[in-house]
């Protein structure tokens, strides 16, 4: 099954990766959930990246998670206000790999 997000413009029509033989790692570990502490009902992940099991209930992921995301959001605004360029398209692994990105850094 595929996600709901915008896939990665390197994948195939078949779903699978058309740079690559194999998934590279980065992928791999690119499906970790998202956790969003301003909408907890939702959390964002590549379906890919998981199989049916337990649910884990440890209110420390949820913390850590919150940390990554205000850690993120801090970034991302340092990023804005020294004046970085923001793109209409996603900027997914696979066009910074091919693209240059060079004008879009303040």
């Amino acid at each position: 099954p595929r996600g709901h997000g915008t896939p990665c413009a390197a994948l195939n029509e078949d779903g699978a990766c058309g740079m690559y033989e194999a998934r590279p790692i980065m992928c791999r570990k690119f499906g970790v959930p998202i956790f969003n502490p301003d909408q907890p009902d939702r959390v964002m992940a590549c379906e890919l990246n998981f199989a049916d099991g337990e649910a884990i209930e440890d209110p420390g992921l949820i913390e850590n998670q919150t940390n990554l995301y205000r850690a993120q959001q801090a970034l991302q605004a340092a990023y804005n206000d020294a004046g970085g360029k923001r793109d209409d398209k996603p900027i997914c692994i696979a066009r910074a790999i091919v693209e240059d990105f060079t004008d879009y850094l303040p």
